[in-house]
């Protein structure tokens, strides 16, 4: 498949398992979403938004205070009636303020070489394995989604705040970053073409989103990234409504 001497081919074999996966959660009904998602204790939670929300800093936060195992980073799926949260082989992407939080650790990136800035773009990569290992989690395909997290991180130091927003206020908040069937990162299907056209993707999205609304509790979480032990607040603050 490809070239001798290709540099980083890895990517390449990765984006076409990816681009496998993703027809065939479609042909089953599944929806992506701009996501990461973790497991603790074995109740799913899919943390969903945009880019700079608080993604990897929330599944961070849940790895290194409740060993939660990695199920996927910055794409992940849910499957029909919401059931699952399903992974999506990606790397996973990780700011220098997050990684300056955690001790150093020698399957993660060193934080010296990233701005810590909030907002920064540039962000060290690690492979999901390097991820769980460095918490001594594991990564696991799947897990029965328990939890949905809409972070919302400022640059400021204010206090971990949960909210559950109204059904109708959710349901917007998750179709904004739903990449079924229009992905912002990956316009058209490269390897694999699709079994079914747009417009019935969109109905399957639909669907499936309205019953994630209503079968599965959607929260909102506020804090500052210069508030101390943020990482630490923010697995207490989403565990605590999982038990």
């Amino acid at each position: 498949m490809l070239h001798s001497g290709t540099d980083r081919g890895e990517r390449y074999a990765l984006r076409v398992i990816r681009e496998v996966v993703l027809r065939c959660a479609e042909h089953r009904g599944w929806a992506a979403f701009h996501a990461s998602a973790g497991a603790v204790d074995g109740h799913g939670v899919l943390i969903a938004g945009e880019s700079g929300a608080g993604k990897t800093t929330v599944l961070t936060a849940l790895a290194a205070h409740r060993r939660a195992d990695l199920i996927g980073s910055d794409r992940v799926l849910v499957t029909e009636a919401a059931a699952s949260v399903v992974g999506v082989p990606i790397s996973v992407r990780i700011a220098g303020g997050t990684l300056s939080a955690l001790a150093p650790n020698r399957n993660l990136p060193p934080h010296s070489v990233l701005p810590t800035g909030f907002g920064a773009m540039r962000k060290a990569s690690c492979t999901p394995h390097d991820f769980a290992h460095a918490f001594a989690a594991r990564v696991r395909d799947s897990a029965p989604l328990r939890r949905v997290v809409l972070p919302r991180l400022s640059d400021d130091d204010q206090e971990v705040s949960i909210a559950f927003p109204c059904p109708a206020a959710a349901r917007a908040a998750l179709a904004a970053v739903c990449c079924t069937p229009h992905d912002e990162d990956w316009l058209h299907p490269w390897f694999a073409d699709r079994a079914h056209p747009v417009g019935e993707l969109a109905r399957q999205a639909a669907d499936l989103m309205d019953d994630l609304v209503a079968r599965v509790p959607v929260m909102t979480m506020t804090a500052g990234v210069h508030t101390p032990h943020l990482l630490e607040l923010i697995a207490d603050a989403v565990t605590r409504r999982l038990s």
